[in-house]
C-alpha cells in the first residue's frame, strides 16, 4: 500500500512485490548510459587533447587523448557487460 502518486500515475516502491517495472526501468537507464559512454568519452578526450595541443603547441595530443578515451570507454563497457553477464 506504499504507492506514490505522480501526476495520476502509480509507481510501485522497491519493497512492493511487483518490482518488475522498477527493475526494467533501472536496466533501461543503465544501458542507455552505456550507449552514451563511448561518444561522450570520445568528445571529452578530443576536447582535452585540442586544449593541450593549443597550450603546449603540439599536434599529436588531440589524437592521443581521443584514442585513450575510446579505449577507456570500451574497457568500462566490457566491465559493465561482463558484470551483467555474471549476475544472470
Amino acid at each position: 500500500m506504499r504507492d506514490i502518486l505522480c501526476t495520476g500515475l502509480q509507481l510501485p516502491m522497491s519493497d512492493n512485490k511487483s518490482s518488475r517495472p522498477a527493475g526494467s526501468m533501472a536496466m533501461v537507464a543503465r544501458y542507455l548510459g552505456l550507449a552514451f559512454l563511448i561518444p561522450i568519452s570520445a568528445g571529452a578526450g578530443w576536447m582535452v587533447g585540442e586544449y593541450l595541443d593549443k597550450h603546449l603547441q603540439t599536434t599529436y595530443l588531440a589524437m592521443t587523448c581521443l584514442i585513450l578515451a575510446i579505449v577507456g570507454s570500451f574497457i568500462q563497457l566490457l566491465r559493465e557487460l561482463t558484470r551483467d553477464a555474471n549476475k544472470s
